[in-house]
């Protein structure tokens, strides 16, 4: 054994496994029904939060849309690309507020609310698009 670990220690390892394994199960035992019944609960809210926030984002573009065909201009096409002006990690939020010609903050909101329903599927999605969206050449225009 090395020389931090004599029989004593691995021995009170042991009986403290024993302990947290007991009061887990007697835990689990007699709030068993309570914890099931606050995690349905928990996962039909959650449910629900993710439907209104596809509801939400499905009336943004609707109202992009029809905002973009009253607004258009001929000869001036818009283009998505991020933000280098608006952004708070890469700018994707940003740029994607600016075509949509909404308050950025909303794009935000939905992000967040998006990442704490399903973190695996909308990280990696932002991170694609950061990589894939240009950067606003427009905006570096203002400096020259």
């Amino acid at each position: 054994m090395g020389p931090g670990f004599n029989k004593n220690t691995i021995v009170v390892l042991i009986g403290g496994f024993f302990i947290l394994m007991g009061v887990w199960f007697l835990f689990s035992q007699v709030f068993g029904v309570a914890l099931h019944m606050f995690w349905r609960t928990f996962t039909i809210i959650l449910s629900i939060l993710c439907s209104l926030t596809i509801i939400a984002g499905g009336v943004l573009l609707l109202v992009s849309a029809r905002q973009k065909s009253t607004d258009q201009t001929p000869g001036k096409s818009k283009k998505l690309c991020r933000s280098t002006s608006n952004k708070k990690l890469g700018g994707v939020c940003g740029g994607i507020a600016a075509y949509l010609n909404i308050e950025p903050v909303i794009i935000r909101v939905v992000v967040v609310a998006l990442c704490l329903i399903s973190f695996y599927l909308i990280v990696p999605l932002y991170l694609i698009l950061w990589m894939v969206m240009p950067p606003d050449s427009r905006e570096f225009n203002t400096w020259v």
